[in-house]
């Protein structure tokens, strides 16, 4: 039942509703509204609310809708539908494990203000007004100290001002409801916090869909928020439409102060929204239709950014120089219809150090852990010689938490000598990658293999090992490819310069990166993506002038400097990278 919809028309509609009470009822002695009034004013009750309740228990709710369309009020044929909203109970039950890491609470000067979703690695969703030192349109001073406080008891601070936010309306500041859409035009109340680091990739983040899923009339609300600062989680209950208002739904989930910025799911355990407050004594949120479009992008490059300048986001972590095409090239993997399924990475100067080689790995974990669980890095290290590399891989794989099973006899017949040496290794190779697929596929995940160039000889077993998974990899939708070294090696498939163009050819392969030198666009590069990651803003003397400083004096040919001066330059960009995130000059 819709009990807002008839509220609403008990309220707005008193002459009408009056004369339908007296028409679906019988005898002597009518409930009246003057009784209802009189009655409701002594138990501190809502007139409407009491009347309703009065209906319910004569069981004459129905009778009461009819005869109110019959005095020609307009009500929708759902408002006497049974609620719609059953979850599965094992849906549910793992819901409720990935909410426990997923919420948070939002702290303003030190004290529980609202409740927040975590969104991405280092993103929280919450309402503007859990942050809001002053009402809309003022000035937000002094500025407050925001931290979040994660479902594992960690507290981080957030950088401020935040990377988006959409003010509350004007009466809705001083808990009075809009009355129209047009008191709360592009006001959403609702703000997305970046916190200084990426702290929760571990715990996991709410996927939100754009265009989200839109609110049902009496469809089930599933409420993560933390009434009164407790640690309480999760509640239920049912959403109804507002009239004249679509800017806002209802909800009659229990709330208290505290409960602001919680996230409201749907029967399917889809994003919905973002519980905003009560008003008038009922609960309301924000519809995520209204503000998805705004912080899409944000929550894009935070769960799968684009590039890196720190390895941790930090001023103090390792820093990324020189990377650009590793990183458009993973990013191009990530289509799964698209022609790259990795990278080959080769250096410059093949006698040099591997050092860069190694550091890849690193970047791709880091970018991997943002993309989510579904994303598996499986690490290929010839660090010693194995009597079968297809079993050790195989072994790496399992680690990685795939459930990969023993090769059927048949398959194994190769290796029992029933075909010559290359061609059973190569055989074996194939069979391995279509089980990693069908592992993959099954567990609903990508396998990212990242080859590492060998430390000692590598034998020809291993070769054509490598030679056969690569090829039969590069078929595969759910596996990718990072090779790192291996530069002597021919391996199969078409090897791309760059991203390549979308040609009648659709044979899949690999970007090649060459690693080795850096230029002074490097290091603009990295100190324009930190200044806009620490800031939200790009002052580009600074960023001119603090490369400058890092390059002053070092050798170069034909504006080429050498690997090895990387890590000078990276102690030297450190102070001006404090500076930059300190808001110093």
């Amino acid at each position: 039942m819709d009990e807002d919809a008839i509220l609403d028309t008990i309220r707005h509609h008193a002459a009408e509703a009056a004369g339908a009470l007296l028409a679906v009822q019988s005898g002597d002695s009518p409930l009246t509204v003057e009784a209802i009034n009189v009655v409701a004013a002594r138990v501190n009750k809502d007139p409407a609310k009491f009347w309703l309740e009065q209906l319910e228990a004569m069981g004459l709710v129905a009778s009461f809708v009819g005869a109110l369309r019959a005095r020609g009020l307009q009500l929708e044929d759902t408002v006497l539908d049974d609620p719609v909203g059953v979850i599965p109970t094992e849906e549910l039950r793992r819901f409720l494990a990935q909410a426990q890491a997923f919420r948070c609470r939002v702290l303003k000067n030190n004290r529980v203000a609202g409740s927040g979703v975590l969104v991405g690695p280092s993103l929280v969703l919450t309402s503007w007004h859990v942050i809001a030192v002053a009402g809309p349109g003022k000035p937000q001073e002094p500025a407050p100290n925001l931290e979040v406080l994660l479902a594992d008891n960690m507290k981080f601070a957030i950088k401020v001002p935040t990377i988006f936010q959409s003010e509350c309306g004007d009466a809705e500041y001083e808990s009075r409801a809009p009355l129209k859409d047009s008191d709360v035009n592009d006001r959403y109340d609702v703000a997305l916090l970046k916190m200084v680091l990426p702290a929760a990739t571990h715990l996991g983040h709410v996927r939100l869909m754009s265009p989200p899923p839109l609110p049902r009339n009496r469809g089930r609300v599933v409420l993560i928020h933390f009434p009164g600062g407790t640690d309480h989680v999760i509640d239920f209950g049912f959403a109804a439409k507002i009239s004249n208002v679509t800017a806002r739904w209802r909800h009659n989930v229990p709330t208290a102060g505290g409960s602001s910025g919680g996230a409201c799911f749907d029967k399917d355990l889809q994003f919905i929204g973002i519980h905003q407050g009560e008003f008038d004594a009922r609960a309301r949120f924000i519809p995520a239709g209204s503000f998805i479009n705004s912080i899409v992008d944000h929550i894009r490059n935070d769960v799968a950014p684009p590039t890196l300048w720190s390895l941790d986001g930090t001023v103090s972590g390792p820093l990324v120089i020189g990377r650009n095409q590793f990183f458009q090239a993973i990013a191009e993997a990530g289509h799964a219809a698209g022609r790259v399924r990795g990278v080959r990475i080769k250096r410059a100067v093949i006698e040099s150090t591997s050092t860069g080689l190694g550091f890849s790995h690193d970047i791709l974990q880091q970018l991997l852990v943002r993309r989510g669980p579904e994303h598996c890095l499986v690490r290929i290290m010839q660090d010693q010689i194995v009597d079968d590399l297809v079993a050790d891989i195989r072994r790496r794989v399992r680690l990685g938490g795939l459930d990969l099973p023993e090769p059927l006899p048949e398959q194994a017949s190769a290796a029992a000598g029933q075909a010559p040496p290359e061609a059973a290794a190569r055989e074996r190779a194939e069979n391995l990658a279509a089980a990693i697929e069908a592992a993959a596929a099954k567990a609903g995940r990508t396998v990212w293999l990242f080859i590492d160039n060998p430390t000692v000889p590598l034998t020809e077993a291993a070769r054509v090992t490598i030679e056969g998974l690569v090829g039969a990899s590069l078929t595969k939708p759910r596996l990718r490819l990072v090779i790192a070294g291996l530069e002597t090696l021919t391996l199969p498939g078409p090897e791309f310069a760059g991203l390549p163009a979308t040609e009648t050819d659709r044979s899949p392969g690999l970007v090649v990166e060459f690693i080795g030198d850096f230029r002074r666009a490097d290091i603009l590069d990295l100190l324009t993506v930190a200044s806009m990651d620490l800031t939200g803003a790009v002052e580009e003397g600074r960023v001119a002038y603090a490369t400058d400083r890092a390059l002053f004096d070092l050798p170069h040919v034909n504006g080429l400097y050498a690997q090895e001066l990387l890590a000078t330059v990276s102690e030297r960009l450190r102070a001006d990278l404090r500076l930059i995130a300190g808001g110093g000059g």
